[in-house]
């Protein structure tokens, strides 16, 4: 693991923080609550189909529960969709004005087709940047030598193929990011209105198609794409809004398939020395992970994913050397869309009556007074993990696949937080539909408490929508168009959906027993209006 330093400015305060905010009233008593009036419990920020959305859990506890709990869960509503996005990285070469790229490093397939392939992502190694990271979009464009939105259009040989659109630049040994997804943006889309008809010289429709999204300015909510009747031209339903003006286009965008995998870390990697084929209980192999890289304890360097057998099975590019039951493994690469490690992802406030022998300043004990805080959180993305109070190699809680880490660092000690993917089902959650689980494995509630005080702990958890390098550094239509965000909604066509988020506060990572629980419902509607349905005004 990796240890990575971040510019956030903290307290040993951080050290105490609680599970979940907000203070009772000036002399109440404090009560194990997420449903004070003012906090809200658990909401969405907004709340409209189709937007990038904050979740915040903001709950109160007595001291004796705070001093008694320290895993946290909150079981995501299941409409919520988190950052996802994989693939591997290439290098090669590209010529001006051509569309033809030709591989010196690599594995080109007939599967990579319509896989987005672009300069940016979160890898430090990207040698993209001119003339050295930290990158922007403009620098990472003209260094790239490929013009944004820009996907594999035909397959050649394993390491030519054809892309979508011409280089803007000539160069040798470029590396890139191969999107593990054929989501992709289009500018040159044509519509009519009240027709399904809807066509592009360049968008290489496939059959594959059929069944997706497809959002554009002229689209209407929800519209599929029902048939495809050439490489150029779809029919979808609902129809067209609007007829696109003679002489110029409509960008349309394509969203992902149902089933859509990503970049992520397993720690349940079942290998064997000199044997190709891995299996893990928890990774949820789909076909389009073939190609992707893969690594871990007994992985040789460079290795992939050869082939998928099953959810469970893949069969190596090249044989393990180890035996393990346990590795744990990295599967995929950040994408493009993905949020540069560190960024802002989480930010925490609490209240909590702080021994001053420990965090010098805090007032008395006797006082029974909280003192309050606020910091932030960095996103990780799978291969930069930090080990904090928690480590996800490890961690027993962590039994399905980890797409994010949430490093919260203190003056002292980091603690962390994971997104996991949750299938439909799984036994021990109260979500049964699938979802995203954000789990603290080990939150240091207690160690710095004034002990015993009647003072109570108070918390909110606010996980950000959108991190600030996903919309500063990329330009319009790269990458999935659904997967430039860290938390968003489901579309949905219905004139409503309820859904309900729970949160589990337990003494350890190994317990099943709740020492605190509590869960909120939501509702989204269709038609929206401006308003906070599912949280405070």
């Amino acid at each position: 693991m990796s240890r990575r330093k971040f510019r956030i400015g903290l307290v040993a305060a951080a050290l105490a923080l609680a599970s979940l905010i907000v203070a009772s009233p000036a002399g109440a008593a404090v009560v194990d609550s997420c449903a004070t009036a003012g906090s809200g419990g658990i909401s969405m920020y907004p709340n409209t189909p189709g937007g990038q959305s904050n979740l915040k859990v903001s709950c109160t506890l007595t001291t004796a529960t705070g001093f008694s709990s320290h895993f946290y869960k909150t079981e995501d509503f299941p409409q919520a969709v988190w950052h996802f996005g994989g693939g591997r990285q290439v290098t090669g070469n590209t010529t001006s004005g051509s569309p033809n790229i030709v591989l010196t490093v690599g594995h080109l397939a007939s599967t990579d087709v319509n896989h987005p392939i672009s300069g940016f992502g979160s890898s430090a190694s990207l040698n993209v940047c001119v003339p050295a990271p930290p990158c922007t979009a403009a620098t990472n464009l003209a260094g790239s030598g490929l013009p944004a939105g820009v996907f594999i259009k035909t397959f050649t040989d394993a390491t030519h193929a054809v892309l979508s659109a011409n280089a803007t630049g000539t160069f040798t040994g470029r590396k890139w990011t191969l999107e593990n997804t054929t989501s992709r943006t289009v500018t040159d889309g044509k519509t009519t209105s009240g027709s399904g008809t809807v066509t592009s010289a360049s968008a290489n429709f496939q059959l594959a198609d059929v069944g997706r999204t497809i959002t554009g300015t002229n689209m209407a909510h929800g519209a599929k794409i029902t048939a495809r009747a050439s490489a150029t031209s779809i029919t979808v339903a609902p129809v067209a809004t609007a007829t696109t003006t003679t002489g110029t286009f409509t960008q349309l965008s394509i969203g992902p398939a149902t089933n859509q995998t990503t970049a992520r870390t397993v720690h349940d990697g079942n290998t064997t020395a000199t044997q190709t084929t891995l299996t893990s209980a928890s990774a949820s192999f789909q076909s389009w992970d073939k190609d992707l890289p893969i690594t871990g304890a007994g992985i040789p360097a460079g290795d992939y994913i050869k082939t998928v057998t099953n959810a469970t099975t893949v069969v190596l590019n090249v044989a393990a050397t180890a035996t393990s039951t346990t590795a744990a493994l990295v599967i995929g690469q950040p994408s493009a869309t993905a949020p540069t490690n560190g960024d802002t992802a989480l930010n925490l406030g609490a209240e909590l009556d702080l021994n001053p022998t420990l965090v010098a300043g805090s007032d008395d004990c006797g006082l029974n007074t909280p003192e309050g805080f606020d910091i932030t959180g960095g996103w990780l993305n799978p291969g930069s993990f930090v080990t904090g109070l928690a480590d996800s190699s490890t961690d027993v809680s962590l039994n399905k696949p980890v797409i994010g880490e949430l490093a919260v660092p203190t003056a002292v000690v980091t603690f962390n937080g994971y997104i996991e993917q949750v299938p439909a089902s799984t036994a021990g959650e109260s979500q049964t539909a699938a979802h995203y689980d954000i789990v603290f494995p080990f939150l240091p509630t207690a160690l710095a408490l004034c002990n015993p005080g009647t003072a109570g702990l108070a918390a909110t958890f606010n996980n950000l929508a959108v991190a600030h390098s996903q919309t500063a550094n990329l330009p319009t239509n790269v990458g999935p168009p659904s997967s430039a965000q860290l938390r968003a909604l489901k579309d949905i066509t219905t004139a409503s959906v309820s859904s309900t988020a729970f949160l589990h506060i337990r003494a350890g990572n190994t317990s099943t027993t709740d020492t605190f629980s509590f869960s909120k419902a939501c509702a989204e509607t269709y038609p929206g209006v401006s308003d906070f349905g599912c949280g405070d005004s």
